[in-house]
């Protein structure tokens, strides 16, 4: 265990070094760039379904569109209710083509954009070392994300301490934000639990259970894709710690 200990303190500088300076933006822009085809995929199949007549030709054109739809997302330069509205003007199409079921389907593209994926590691060694190290950059990262797109209307020690304990005078422990990530993240990395549960959880945990802000489980994407990303440096040292188990 001194030698787990040791090769935590002496990775914490290396991982911290290029990760400690990482940004929402950038998790956001990779987790959307690893999603876009299959948002894309599904944004046609709901089109077939659906027989949108107007978008069930050149699909090469319209994926185009959709990347340009996804950027812009991801700059909050449009309402995500806008979508559909972003999508026709791209595409140079009349806004009578606007309905309820192209409405839906953009709504299945962007939530697709940002579905989050099982960790590669099954280890609760990696887990442990990976929510110490990465806790503090990845709750920056869930406060300057909702801060962007607008989500944020509490300080962050409430963020830390979580929606039911708001009140100061009903607080009898440290802020456990932390911990409860912990315990999400063994639910899913032990398969009792899904990734999808943790963000749907974890924006339970922040915002209670009748937030409607679409952009708040994006941030807790976020979030949670920044704490499961694996580094070399890190699978490294999981190996030797392997070895000493043996």
């Amino acid at each position: 265990m001194m030698y787990l200990q040791f090769q935590i303190i002496l990775c914490i500088g290396l991982i911290f070094s290029t990760s400690a300076d990482t940004t929402f933006n950038e998790v956001l822009n990779a987790l959307t760039s690893k999603n876009v085809e299959m948002a894309q995929l599904d944004f046609h199949n709901c089109v077939d379904k659906c027989k949108i007549n107007a978008l069930k030709t050149n699909k090469n054109n319209i994926n185009q569109q959709l990347i340009e739809l996804k950027d812009e997302i991801v700059l909050g330069k449009i309402e995500l209710n806008k979508t559909s509205d972003r999508l026709l003007e791209l595409l140079g199409l009349d806004a009578s083509h606007n309905t309820r079921r192209l409405k839906r389907c953009c709504a299945f593209f962007h939530r697709n954009l940002f579905a989050v994926e099982q960790p590669k590691f099954t280890s609760n060694d990696h887990m442990e070392v990976l929510t110490i190290l990465r806790f503090s950059t990845a709750f920056r990262i869930l406060h300057n994300c909702l801060e962007k797109y607008k989500c944020l209307n509490i300080s962050m020690d409430d963020l830390l301490w979580g929606f039911y304990n708001r009140n100061p005078n009903s607080r009898n422990n440290d802020p456990n934000l932390k911990s409860f990530t912990y315990q999400l993240l063994e639910g899913v990395v032990f398969r009792n639990t899904t990734p999808k549960y943790f963000v749907s959880t974890l924006k339970q945990y922040i915002y209670g259970p009748k937030c409607k802000k679409p952009f708040v489980k994006y941030c807790t994407a976020a979030y949670y894709t920044y704490l499961i990303t694996e580094s070399p440096i890190l699978n490294n040292i999981f190996k030797d710690i392997r070895r000493l188990k043996l």
